[in-house]
């Protein structure tokens, strides 16, 4: 039978809480706040571009995608990410206080939220 280790060599639990973040995410770490001040950047600039109901669908992804130098599927991806936060205003909210979501998060929202018929979105 094995004994369990001596607790005195481990470090105490930290008293404050640290969040479940991504190493670049931490706030308390070296990269933080640039990346929190990128996502916000990105954040509002998307936000200055991001096509109209009545525009045409090709050429507003094209567009969105050669003013953020992406490509034009993802530029459709981040609309959809963008479109979906709007659908989601305790997400949207935290985020704006934040800033802990990136491009690729917002990718990822738009992605797994396709689905998802509007009227379903006050359940989530």
């Amino acid at each position: 039978m094995t004994t369990p280790p001596d607790n005195t060599t481990n470090p105490p639990p930290p008293t404050e809480p640290t969040g479940p973040y991504f190493a670049p995410l931490n706030p308390a770490g070296p990269l933080g706040e640039y990346v929190a001040i990128r996502n916000e950047f990105f954040w509002k600039a998307i936000h200055r571009v991001l096509p109209t109901p009545g525009d045409d669908v090709d050429i507003a992804f094209s567009t969105l995608a050669r003013n953020l130098d992406v490509s034009r599927d993802r530029a459709e991806k981040l609309y959809h990410g963008v479109a979906r936060m709007a659908s989601l205003p305790k997400l949207a909210a935290h985020h704006e206080r934040s800033w802990y979501l990136d491009d690729n998060r917002l990718v990822v929202i738009g992605q797994m939220l396709i689905g998802v018929d509007d009227h379903l979105f006050h359940l989530i």
